[in-house]
C-alpha cells in the first residue's frame, strides 16, 4: 500500500521503461512515510508490471531486515544469479542506517562492482549513519511527509474507515501514512 509521493512512481516507471534505472538507491526520509512500501512496489513493478504490492511473492527480490555476514554472502549469491521473471534482481535492505560499520563495508564491496542486472535499495531514516563511500555510490531519493487530505482519502477509500475517524487519524499521523495504519492496528 503505497500512497503519496506520486511523482516518484511516475519517475521510476519512466526510468524502468527507458532502461535507465541505477544499480542502487538510498530511499531516505522520516519513518513511516512509505520508503519500504515504495521499494516493494518498485520490485513488484519490475517483476509483474504492476506498481504496487499485489500480495504476490516476488521471486526476483530479497528483503533483508537484519544483516549479518552470512546474509552478505546470500546477497552476493542472489545478485549474481540471472533474473528469470524481471529485468533486475532486487535486494531491499530495511533500516540500513542501523547497520554496523562492518556490515556497511560489506555492502560497499557489493556496490563497487554490482552485477549488470542487480538493484540494491537501502532504506534509511538518517543519512548521517551511512558511510560516506556508500552515499557516493548510490543515488539518494527523499521521501517527504504526505498531506493530511491524501492520508484521509486513502483511509476512507482503501481501508473503509469512516470519514470522521479517517480525518482524526490523518491529523494524528502528522503526514506519515504508516503512523495512521499503526494507530488503526493499535486501537484494534
Amino acid at each position: 500500500m503505497f500512497i503519496g509521493n506520486q511523482h516518484l512512481v511516475k519517475d521510476f516507471k519512466g526510468l524502468v521503461k527507458n532502461e535507465r534505472l541505477a544499480h542502487g538507491y538510498i530511499f531516505f526520509g522520516e519513518s513511516q512515510v512509505g520508503k519500504f512500501s515504495f521499494a516493494l512496489s518498485l520490485a513488484n513493478f519490475l517483476e509483474t508490471g504492476n506498481f504496487g504490492s499485489d500480495g504476490k511473492m516476488l521471486s526476483e527480490s530479497l528483503i533483508i531486515k537484519e544483516l549479518g555476514i552470512d546474509c552478505v554472502r546470500e546477497i552476493k549469491n542472489f545478485l549474481w544469479q540471472k533474473p528469470q521473471n524481471s529485468s533486475k534482481r532486487t535486494v531491499i535492505i530495511d533500516n540500513a542506517d542501523s547497520l554496523t560499520a562492518e556490515a556497511q563495508s560489506a555492502i560497499l564491496k557489493i556496490t563497487e562492482e554490482p552485477p549488470e542486472h542487480s538493484l540494491i535499495i537501502l532504506i534509511v531514516s538518517n543519512l548521517n549513519n551511512v558511510l560516506p563511500p556508500i552515499l557516493s555510490r548510490l543515488q539518494k531519493i527523499y521521501f517527504s511527509r504526505i498531506g493530511k487530505n491524501e492520508i484521509r482519502d486513502f483511509l476512507i477509500k482503501s481501508l473503509g474507515i469512516k470519514k470522521d475517524k479517517a480525518e482524526e487519524l490523518a491529523v494524528l499521523a502528522y503526514g506519515r501514512p504508516g503512523r495512521a495504519i499503526e494507530l488503526i492496528n493499535n486501537k484494534e
